[in-house]
């Protein structure tokens, strides 16, 4: 395929406009729907059978036979296919190095206070108030990495759509349940379904147990406070039980998203009590 049949356009087309009013949040999007560039992006969309509603195609860039074969791939799944100018795609690259293949797709696994996602769902871990889109991004890799696993955001902070979450889940954020909910509702869906509530709690009470000597639930769900405030008073009120990392040096604490993967690591491959 030469791309001879794709329309070329340029910079002020509606379609570009609306990929970056899309990737820099410039107006609505109830459907989430989500910009996404280059190789591994498209592979992982093009595996999950994602729905790529517009493609753009800079045939000039595209690197290599695989690079031209994905651009086809994608163009024959799009709802509709562009072709840019190196110079219009280069304005919406975000690269140091622009791929030559950009799209826009719909995710299918983002939901609101819907629960029905957690069935057969084993690890779940709570993000309350966390404002760093990488952090979001990074504990989505890490729940993809241990399988059966959903992340539920509340008090939500972080635009699903950014650009960092996308690089920071490195395709995760296609592949796992992503719920948006008020914390009261997810509390109270834990204590219908009896599952047991794990708290990452940095401090030093004697309640605390550190997490190589914790030993994961079947099922249990795991809350990882926000970086500046921590754990909720709510989240407390429920009694759960505290585990922390022991930390030796200056630092009383981790990154919100590299303790989260440290401690569900830790006490999932530590066996189920």
């Amino acid at each position: 395929m030469d791309f001879s049949s794709l329309p070329q356009i340029g910079a002020t087309h509606a379609a570009l406009k609306d990929l970056l009013a899309y990737r820099d949040n410039l107006h609505g999007n109830p459907e989430k729907l989500l910009p996404i560039e280059g190789l591994w992006a498209h592979g992982v969309a093009l595996k999950l059978g994602l729905e790529i509603r517009t493609a753009f195609i800079c045939p000039g860039m595209l690197k290599s036979p695989e690079y031209r074969k994905m651009a086809v791939d994608v163009v024959a799944r799009a709802g509709r296919g562009f072709v840019l100018s190196e110079k219009a795609f280069e304005k919406i690259s975000e690269r140091d190095g622009p791929s030559g293949i950009a799209s826009i797709v719909k995710p299918t696994n983002f939901f609101e206070n819907d629960f029905s996602s957690l069935r057969g769902i084993k690890r779940i871990v709570i993000m309350d108030a966390v404002e760093i889109p990488g952090n979001v991004g990074t504990i989505l890799r890490a729940l993809d990495g241990l399988g059966e696993a959903a992340l539920v955001l509340t008090n939500k902070r972080v635009r699903l759509t950014h650009p960092k979450v996308l690089k920071g889940s490195q395709g995760a954020i296609f592949t796992v349940p992503v719920i948006t909910s008020g914390l009261k509702n997810i509390l109270s869906y834990l204590r219908e379904e009896k599952i047991p509530l794990l708290a990452a709690d940095s401090s030093d009470k004697a309640s605390v147990v550190d997490f190589s000597k914790a030993v994961a639930p079947e099922r249990f769900a795991l809350v990882l406070g926000s970086e500046k405030y921590g754990i909720p008073q709510e989240i407390y009120n429920e009694k759960p039980t505290g585990i922390r990392i022991p930390m030796a040096g200056v630092c009383d604490s981790l990154n919100v998203s590299i303790a989260g993967a440290i401690l569900l690591y830790g006490i999932v491959q530590r066996g189920v009590k």
